[in-house]
């Protein structure tokens, strides 16, 4: 079969096709967790919001130290609590779409992604009146239908590079301290204003009640930002990141 191919089909066109194909693979089916760059910016990045008990002190800390974030939001948490969506909104922080229910999508039919991606973005345009352009799968995890999916919905699918995992309980100081080790220019940094259950099939702990505790989190922003800021680093979104640089895709 290969060698029928290779008869009828002229090599400038097989290494075009082959060519086409690289550039998929690369740049279509490939989750963004940062950038490539010289230049000392951050993202910082707020996943399972809004949540109007987290939220707005984490605004109030931002709005403080004059840093713009992205806050990756739930459109359940968005229909639910749409006034703190707006606040985030209202504050010039980028939104992106983090699905409706928080499904892993790496297990979801193809209509099943399309649903939660579009929901959430309703919920997003009636509650702050924009259309997000970037998305974040929950847990971080996709495959290779939702990857197209997502991208022929006309979303980049962004991770991070760097995280708190704020998810475990751990203290602020600790929190910090993770994501302070592991930072270097063109990082995303992942963090959570908000708290969702772990995935279904997980049987239910009583120590996952310590997870919907976001204080730790709230304490260890000032840290984080005041640490970054004294290295010289500046705070973007995730827009504005992927708009100065060529990002850094994985798969």
């Amino acid at each position: 079969m290969r060698s029928i191919l290779k008869r009828t089909i002229p090599s400038p066109v097989r290494r075009l096709g082959w060519r086409g194909y690289y550039h998929l693979r690369n740049n279509w089916l490939r989750t963004i967790i940062g950038c490539r760059t010289t230049r000392k910016i951050v993202a910082l990045t707020f996943d399972d919001g809004p949540n109007p008990t987290y939220t707005p002190p984490v605004l109030e800390i931002l709005a403080h130290h004059q840093v713009k974030a992205t806050f990756f939001l739930l459109g359940r948490n968005v229909a639910t609590h749409p006034g703190t969506a707006r606040q985030i909104a209202q504050a010039g922080h980028a939104v992106g779409n983090h699905t409706f229910t928080h499904p892993r999508l790496d297990h979801c039919r193809p209509m099943k992604v399309v649903r939660e991606l579009s929901q959430c973005q309703g919920a997003i345009r009636e509650a702050v009146g924009i259309a997000p352009k970037v998305m974040r799968p929950p847990f971080g995890l996709q495959d290779a239908k939702s990857y197209l999916i997502t991208r022929m919905m006309g979303y980049a699918a962004v991770n991070w590079s760097v995280s708190g995992e704020d998810w475990q309980g751990d203290p602020a100081s600790t929190l910090a301290a993770r994501i302070l080790a592991d930072i270097q220019p063109g990082s995303i940094i992942l963090l959570h204003d908000g708290w969702e259950p772990p995935p279904s099939q997980l049987e239910w702990r009583p120590e996952y009640d310590r997870f919907q505790d976001r204080s730790p989190t709230i304490e260890a922003l000032p840290m984080i930002i005041e640490s970054l800021q004294s290295h010289g680093y500046q705070f973007v979104t995730v827009p504005e990141m992927l708009r100065m640089d060529w990002p850094i895709r994985r798969g």
